[in-house]
C-alpha cells in the first residue's frame, strides 16, 4: 500500500533542528553537500527556516544506501 510505502521510505531519513545558518539556505549551499552522520552519508532532502525567525532550522536528510 501506500502507506506502507511511505513508512518504509521515511525510516531512512533523519531529522534535525540546529541553529540558523544562512549559508544553509538553498540558493548559498553547494548543490553536491552531503552530511556525514554516525559513519553513514547522508543527502540532504529539505532545510527549512522553523518559525520564519531566523532562529532555527528544520534538516531532513536521506540515508545513501
Amino acid at each position: 500500500t501506500r502507506y506502507a510505502a511511505a513508512q518504509t521510505q521515511m525510516e531512512h531519513n533523519r531529522e534535525f533542528t540546529i541553529r540558523y545558518q544562512s549559508k544553509l539556505l538553498d540558493e548559498v549551499r553547494p548543490k553536491d553537500l552531503k552530511v556525514l552522520w554516525r559513519g553513514q552519508e547522508h543527502e540532504i532532502e529539505s532545510i527549512e527556516d522553523v518559525d520564519g525567525l531566523r532562529k532555527e532550522m528544520l534538516v531532513v536528510l536521506k540515508a545513501v544506501t
